[in-house]
């Protein structure tokens, strides 16, 4: 295992109260003038302490003594003074030597110093100063003295608590003061106080040790796995980020386990992205598969996405749908964790690849929009009408007839929707254009459908036109301007669908503007009326006079006999203009006048 890194205590802030070394210390006379403490005497310290003499007015270090020997009550060494004048401050410190452990170098324990003015009643240079001082038994002594020897925490433990019968707490600021590792310090405490788990854990914590290392001396110590240690981590009060640190530095898991186990034991899907950003270093797309293989819905790895790693909606719905998540989950995502509107959140599941279908189901579900709001925001992002008509049929369950309605409300033209009912709900022509005059559409824009989207040609469209109610100047209104027929075509077709001649010749003269005289001659030529046919149509659909008739059937080529039937048949007589016409013909003028 390699040596971990901790953070500790300083010694100087660590030692206070019952813990403070410089309390078992006093300097005696020439020096001090300190009365010993009725304590232990501690005889053991020669070659671990030194005697650092000072000039504080010049800063020059005068000397520097080990102390090798002792009598038995206090360590005595003698000192020359040099480089001293009278007035100089000089200043004497005992310290409990230095020492390297674990790498750490730790500095020497300062005992209490004490400052003597050079002069004739103390001192001058060249005379001989006896140094007396006297240091009891003291646990942060005889802990680094241990140190030095390189003793073990747990054999320094064992002796701290013999001999000065420490609290735990106790013992362990001392070994952290002295440089030992959170798993070295556990195992001792462990050993010679039997601590728990969670009061070792609280107290490695309470000292300063790093997350490293206190997971390290639950992994050793106690044996514990993974989740059992990471729960404890997070109890005593480090944050995710240093939890999953532990996890893949001490029990050396991946992503996606670490993440399983911080799940557990009750981080969220924001606090595991960051710690999957952090420690693990991983991308937004990478974090968001993890959080889905763990049981994070899309809100909550969409809020992580947004919180962590800064992605705006689009973003975030991108990665939302590469790593599988649907359009109704993401739609709710943008809604709740990005603030969305609905047609907003439809414009982006559509930039990122969603059909009409899968969106206006999203908008149906997740906003609440009935099928004309759903099919609006449809078209305005840019959806053709297939798309929108299909989106109404499949997810909102709508028949050919409401469908076409909703696309009509929209704003789709006659043609758009007429290809709409063909192509998605499978019409014929004839059930098309009864749904388009349904919903409003008249006889022209239907022609129009009936021509461009299912190629029907003038007669077949007529056809419908009739068979849906059209009346007959509307029929001939569309034959007229939208197949671009004259009068006779269009007669020849409506007499086709069986449209009667009265009516014919009505709309002949509406719809076309055709005189009585083109009219009749339409009958002639296209249908073989005959002179009485004629006068018998115009006389009861127009109401003429029988010189009207006369002059019209003369035009027309009838022969004057023929004329003069018709004329005495239909009217009775056959009219001034008649008699006038066959004046000079004696046979014919006999005959009828």
């Amino acid at each position: 295992m390699e040596q971990e890194s901790s953070i500790r205590i300083s010694p100087v802030q660590s030692l206070n109260g019952s813990l403070d070394p410089r309390l078992s210390f006093v300097w005696l006379p020439p020096i001090g003038d300190g009365t010993p403490a009725p304590r232990t005497f501690d005889n053991s310290l020669q070659g671990y302490i030194t005697v650092t003499i000072e000039n504080l007015t010049t800063g020059v270090t005068l000397d520097q003594l080990e102390i090798l020997a002792n009598s038995e009550s206090n360590y005595r060494v003698n000192w020359r003074a040099r480089n001293v004048q009278p007035g100089d401050q000089v200043q004497f410190l005992v310290e409990v030597n230095e020492v390297t452990r674990n790498g750490v170098e730790l500095s020497p324990i300062e005992l209490d110093p004490v400052v003597v003015t050079v002069a004739p009643n103390t001192f001058l240079n060249n005379q001989n100063v006896p140094i007396r001082f006297r240091i009891d038994n003291d646990p942060v002594i005889r802990a680094r003295q241990l140190n030095i020897q390189g003793d073990t925490a747990t054999q320094i433990a064992e002796q701290l608590n013999a001999e000065f019968f420490l609290t735990f707490q106790q013992s362990a600021l001392i070994l952290t003061n002295e440089a030992f590792t959170a798993l070295e310090v556990a195992g001792a405490i462990v050993t010679v106080f039997d601590l728990g788990v969670s009061e070792t854990a609280n107290l490695l914590r309470s000292l300063g040790f790093d997350v490293i290392g206190i997971a390290q001396a639950l992994q050793q110590v106690f044996g514990l796995g993974a989740q059992a240690a990471a729960t404890i981590l997070k109890d005593i009060g480090f944050v995710v980020t240093e939890v999953a640190q532990a996890l893949q530095q001490v029990f050396g898991l991946g992503a996606q386990v670490a993440s399983l186990i911080l799940k557990a034991i009750g981080f969220v899907a924001n606090e595991i992205s960051a710690a999957l950003q952090e420690v693990f270093a991983l991308t937004a797309q990478a974090t968001a598969e993890v959080l889905k293989a763990i049981g994070f819905v899309a809100n909550e790895i969409a809020a992580a996405l947004q919180q962590v790693f800064g992605l705006a909606a689009q973003a975030a719905a991108n990665i939302l749908k590469a790593i599988g998540f649907v359009a109704n989950e993401i739609a709710a995502a943008l809604q709740q964790v990005f603030g969305l509107a609905a047609q907003a959140a439809a414009n982006i599941l559509k930039v990122i690849g969603f059909i009409a279908n899968e969106i206006a189901a999203a908008l149906q579900q997740v906003f609440g929009l009935a099928a004309l709001a759903a099919a609006e925001v449809l078209k305005v992002i840019g959806f053709v009408v297939n798309e929108i008509a299909a989106a109404l049929q499949q997810v909102f369950g709508l028949a050919a007839l409401a469908a076409a309605e909703i696309l009509k409300g929209i704003g789709f033209v006659v043609n758009q929707i007429a290809a709409a009912l063909q192509q998605v709900f499978g019409l014929a022509a004839l059930a098309a254009a009864e749904i388009l005059k349904g919903i409003g559409f008249v006889a022209n824009q239907i022609a129009a459908a009936l021509q461009q989207i299912f190629g029907l040609a003038a007669l077949a469209a007529a056809e419908i036109l009739k068979g849906i109610g059209f009346v007959v100047n509307e029929i001939a209104a569309a034959l007229q301007q939208v197949f671009g027929l004259a009068a006779q075509a269009a007669a020849i077709i409506l007499n086709a669908i069986g449209v009667a001649f009265n009516e014919i010749a009505t709309v002949l003269q509406q719809v076309f503007e055709s005189s009585l005289l083109q009219i009749s001659q339409i009958l002639r030529d296209a249908f073989s009326f005959s002179a009485e046919a004629i006068a018998q149509l115009l006389n009861s659909v127009f109401d003429v006079t029988n010189d009207i008739v006369a002059s019209i059937l003369n035009d027309l080529g009838y022969a004057l006999e023929e004329i003069g039937e018709a004329l005495e048949d239909v009217f009775g007589d056959v009219g001034e203009f008649f008699c006038d016409l066959v004046s000079d013909i004696p046979v014919i003028g006999d005959l009828f006048c």
